[in-house]
């Protein structure tokens, strides 16, 4: 191994001199040691500026002086600007060479964006490279760090995550390179476009969040994110290089430059003034905490009520397909800012969410045209969005009267019209009574749509009755669909309270925000396991929101001393928690079209076999 300290300068015009320190920091040390290195079999392995060095560095030693004849592998990190090298010289790269970009998910310091143009334009074969994204993962008490100083580690602080995700990937790139091993190619290049590499095992015994190995360089935040981000004037492959043949003015690159550094620096997720609840500790990553996209607000008018408009809600700045969410309310709370908590959040995980006000005057009861406002917003929003989102890949929440109409809504876009074929779910919240759905429809859901009903402890408006019936009605396999009951809770002056208004998250006019624990481990979290297990079978959200009795599923997270917040309860066998107590809208309504014709709990002999357990 030979290591070249050299002083690294991001000034433009600069970085060929710290190239060029490199290059003759190789050469100086195999000659020195001309009788021990085998110049025909090398590997470079660099991070961040060192990674956007290797591409010239090693193209310069493999072209002139004829290293690597046998065989040759690049292994980058979090690749900075590659300059120096032009886009030319990099599609003639030889092509023998085997490349592995490695990036990490909470990385704030290289936009992938760099690692993408180096991935593409590079003139490897796509049999002999590959992109492995890293993702932090935590269980209570724990978390382990997919960030820009991941590879940065002194002995001391290696865990078995390190070893696996980097020290395993040299191996198998070393293996692979010098002595042709076929196993590590199955390992590093398998043939599939994308694939989980499963690193590690908490002592629960379930795997921590799985890498990415891919036939791309993933996406998945704005610009605004980085230091290092993609437009910077530093880049020499930025798209404000030229504008129509010219050069875009100086001022108004450097503009762009300063602005991009501001928004770094001085933006969080969120812009608004919020009045925090500091009672409870705050997911800081993983499933609950808050994503890095910023929130694009439209509105278009709803064909079916004009006086209603389709808000439309996207993450600012996003380049690639996106999943779509179709949210709706209950019909106390139809006002969007009832539910910009949760909207933001959705966002700032970089999906799309379609929100739809079904309030309308009616003459039809009870409340069935709602279904038709409903459906044609929804409708409307995705023909105008039909080039940004991903119809592979969508989810529905709804809350009250608008979870009841979610299977309708759902079985129209999942069965009907065959989206969801890569994933796709269903959250309902507090569901009010269903329509439009008989046992042929209820029955025709495929496989790989998941479900989660909620209720709520103190819950006094929608019976518990008509959850479960949906519940137990919607045949999806049982190890695909959790029933799932949030508790209050106190600690001193503090009160956490579960009940129908639990699942509104409303931002005021002035950024005053009603958001608690209940909001981020009970809702946020859930949601986001839950689209990611529908999405990309990932299988630590497997845990968190379908396999009841596992810790990290009942975890509510802890008030600010540290006591722990009452655990949710988690079953497939609803009808063990039924209350019989007094409800506004009861089983019995004569609203309820059900209660006669379908007792709501019918369960074949076999159902209520029990789901695995995470341990």
């Amino acid at each position: 191994m030979i290591y070249t300290p050299y002083k690294s300068v991001p000034v433009n015009n600069k970085q060929r001199d710290a190239y060029e320190i490199l290059y003759d920091g190789f050469k100086a040390s195999v000659a020195a040691h001309a009788t021990e290195f085998d110049t025909t079999n090398i590997g470079f392995v660099a991070h961040s500026f060192g990674a956007g060095a290797v591409p010239y560095v090693s193209n310069k030693l493999m072209t002139i002086d004829n290293w690597g004849g046998n065989g040759a592998f690049l292994y980058l990190m979090s690749p900075w600007y590659p300059c120096v090298i032009s886009s030319v010289e990099l599609a003639r790269y030889p092509k023998s060479t085997n490349l592995l970009i490695q990036i990490f998910d909470d990385d704030r310091i290289n936009d992938p964006r760099i690692a993408r143009a180096i991935y593409d334009l590079i003139g490897i074969p796509v049999s002999n490279k590959k992109c492995m994204t890293l993702f932090s993962d935590s269980i209570p008490g724990f978390t382990l760090h997919a960030d820009h100083d991941i590879p940065c580690k002194t002995p001391e602080q290696i865990t078995i995550y390190h070893k696996n995700a980097l020290f395993r990937t040299f191996d198998l790139l070393s293996s692979l390179t010098f002595y042709q091993d076929s196993i590590a190619r199955m390992h590093l290049f398998p043939s599939a476009d994308t694939t989980n590499v499963t690193l590690a095992y908490w002592k629960f015994g379930h795997a921590v969040r799985p890498a990415l190995l891919s036939n791309n360089v993933p996406v998945t935040y704005p610009q605004k994110s980085y230091v290092n981000f993609w437009d910077h004037l530093i880049n020499p492959f930025n798209e404000f290089n030229t504008n129509f043949n010219r050069p875009v003015p100086i001022f108004f690159r450097t503009r762009v430059t300063l602005k991009n550094y501001w928004y770094t620096w001085t933006n969080g997720h969120d812009k608004e003034p919020v009045k925090k609840d500091t009672s409870f500790m705050r997911p800081e990553n993983g499933f609950g905490s808050d994503g890095r996209w910023f929130t694009k607000a439209s509105k278009i008018p709803n064909p079916r009520v004009r006086t209603r408009s389709v808000k439309i809600f996207e993450p600012k700045g996003i380049d690639t397909l996106a999943p779509v969410i179709f949210l709706s309310h209950s019909i106390l709370t139809p006002g969007v800012k009832n539910h910009m908590g949760l909207i933001n959040h959705l966002v700032s995980k970089g999906t799309i969410v379609i929100y739809v006000n079904s309030v309308a005057i009616e003459l039809e009861l009870p409340f069935r045209g709602r279904y038709d406002i409903l459906m044609s917003g929804f409708r409307e929003a995705t023909d105008l969005l039909k080039y940004k989102i991903d119809t592979t890949r969508i989810g529905f929440i709804g809350h009250g009267f608008s979870a009841g109409a979610i299977p309708a809504i759902a079985h129209d876009y999942i069965v009907r019209k065959n989206w969801g074929s890569n994933g796709s779910f269903l959250f309902l919240s507090s569901p009010w009574f269903m329509y439009y759905m008989n046992s042929n429809k209820l029955n025709s859901f495929p496989d790989n749509c998941r479900m989660i009903v909620q209720v709520y402890e103190n819950e006094k408006t929608n019976d518990w009755k008509i959850g479960a019936d949906i519940f137990d009605k919607i045949s999806l396999p049982y190890e695909n669909k959790n029933f799932i009951i949030l508790a209050s809770d106190k600690n001193g002056k503090n009160r956490l309270k579960a009940n129908t208004r639990t699942f509104c998250s409303r931002i005021g006019a002035r950024g005053s925000r009603t958001i608690n624990a209940l909001d981020y481990y009970g809702i946020y979290r859930l949601v986001d396991a839950l689209s990611a297990v529908s999405f990309y079978n990932d299988s630590t959200a497997e845990c968190v929101a379908l396999r009841f009795g596992s810790p990290e599923q009942r975890y509510m997270g802890t008030w600010r001393d540290g006591t722990p917040i009452r655990e949710l309860i988690s079953t497939d066998m609803p009808e063990n928690f039924l209350k019989k107590k007094r409800y506004f809208w009861s089983w019995n309504s004569g609203f309820n079209d059900r209660k006669d014709s379908v007792e709501y709990v019918d369960r074949p002999e076999n159902s209520a076999k029990k789901k695995p357990v995470c341990k």
